[in-house]
C-alpha cells in the first residue's frame, strides 16, 4: 500500500473512531459483490488484507440472506450452461472419467462456487427476516439510519454506497481488482459531525424551559422562605423582650440589682526586686581614673637607692 492511500485510509478510521465510537476490532459486513472481487482477483487471506488497510484487527460479517442469495446466482448459473454433447469419433472420443475431472475444474474454478464457500466461513450477522430478502435490502436493514453495530459496509455496488453515503457513521470499503480502497468522508458526514458538536456547546429550548420554570418557582419558594423567616423574627424578638421586662420587674420586687458591681482593679507599680539599681548622674572620666591608678601605683613601687660604703671610700681615695 502507498504512503499517501494509508494516510488517508488511516485518517478516516481515526475521524470514525473518535466522532462515532468505532472501536478495535473493527467489524466488516462483506457483501456478495465484495466476496465475489476478493476471489475473482485472489485477495487471500482476506481479513488480513483488510486488516493492513483498516490498520487494525477486523472481524469479517455477512448475513444469511447474502449466502441464499449467491446459492441462488450458482443455480442460475448452472442452468443456463448448455451441455456438451457427447460425439464419439474416429479423430476425436472423450471417455466418461475425462469428463468427470473435466466438471471437477470447472467447478473448481468457478468464481461462484468459490465465492459461496467463502462467504460461507464468514460469521453471520443477525437478521431478523423470516423470508430472505435480497442482499441490499438486508443490508439496508441491519445497519439502519444510525449504524447501531458500528459496521465497515464492504461492497462493490456503486448504488449502495451512493445510498449510504448521506447516512451518517457508516464507512464504505470497496475492492478494485487486487486493491482495498476506503471512500473518503462525504460532505454530509463532516457537516452532520460540525451539527452535533454546536448542538453539544448551545442548550436545547425543551432544557431552556424547563430551566426558566425551576427559576421562577425557586424565586417564589425564597421569597415565601424569607418573609416566613422575617415573620418568625419579629415573633421571636417580641417574646425575648416581654421576657426581659418580666426578669427586670421581679427583680426590682425582690430588691436584687441587675448586674454583680466588681471593683476595679488599680495599677500597681513595678516590683522593686526585679528593677535594677539606680546609677549616679556624676560619672567619673575613665581616662582620668586610670591616670590616678598608675600614679598610685608608681607612688607606691618608688623606693630609695642604696649607696654601697665601697664606692665612697673610692672617692675619697682618688681625692
Amino acid at each position: 500500500m502507498k504512503f499517501g492511500k494509508q494516510k488517508r485510509h488511516r485518517r478516516a478510521v481515526r475521524f470514525y473512531t473518535t466522532c462515532f465510537g468505532f472501536r478495535q476490532p473493527f467489524k466488516v459486513l462483506c457483501d456478495g459483490t465484495f466476496i465475489f472481487n476478493l476471489v475473482q482477483y485472489g485477495v487471500a487471506p482476506a481479513d488480513e488484507a483488510i486488516s493492513d488497510a483498516l490498520g487494525g484487527p477486523v472481524k469479517l460479517f455477512t448475513t444469511r440472506c447474502i449466502i441464499a442469495e449467491l446459492e441462488r446466482l450458482l443455480i442460475k448459473k448452472k442452468k443456463k450452461k448448455k451441455k456438451e454433447p457427447e460425439t464419439v469419433g474416429d479423430s476425436y472420443s472423450i471417455t466418461l472419467e475425462e469428463k468427470k475431472k473435466k466438471k471437477e475444474l470447472e467447478r473448481l474454478g468457478d468464481p461462484y462456487s468459490s465465492t459461496l464457500e467463502a462467504a460461507q466461513m464468514l460469521a453471520i450477522a443477525r437478521c431478523d427476516h423470516e423470508k430472505q430478502t435480497s442482499g441490499a435490502t438486508c443490508v439496508r436493514e441491519i445497519i439502519g439510519k444510525n449504524n447501531p453495530e458500528h459496521f465497515f459496509l464492504a461492497t462493490n455496488d456503486p448504488d449502495l454506497r451512493e445510498e449510504f453515503r448521506k447516512v451518517p457513521g457508516v464507512p464504505r470499503m470497496f475492492c478494485l481488482r487486487n486493491s482495498l480502497f476506503l471512500e473518503k468522508l462525504s460532505g454530509f458526514e463532516l457537516q452532520f459531525v460540525k451539527n452535533s458538536e454546536e448542538e453539544r456547546l448551545h442548550m436545547a429550548e425543551s432544557d431552556l424551559n424547563m430551566l426558566k420554570k425551576r427559576g421562577v418557582n425557586t424565586s417564589v419558594t425564597k421569597e415565601r422562605k424569607d418573609s416566613s423567616d422575617e415573620d418568625e423574627g419579629l415573633v421571636d424578638e417580641k417574646s425575648k423582650m416581654h421576657d426581659i421586662k418580666g426578669r427586670q420587674a421581679e427583680r426590682k420586687g425582690m430588691n436584687v440589682k441587675e448586674k454583680v458591681q466588681f471593683k476595679r482593679k488599680k495599677a500597681k507599680g513595678p516590683n522593686p526586686l526585679s528593677c535594677k539599681k539606680k546609677k549616679s548622674h556624676g560619672t567619673p572620666n575613665p581616662v582620668s581614673e586610670k591616670k590616678s591608678k598608675v600614679g598610685e601605683n608608681t607612688a607606691s613601687r618608688s623606693r630609695k637607692r642604696k649607696r654601697s660604703s665601697k664606692g665612697n671610700k673610692r672617692v675619697e681615695a682618688n681625692g
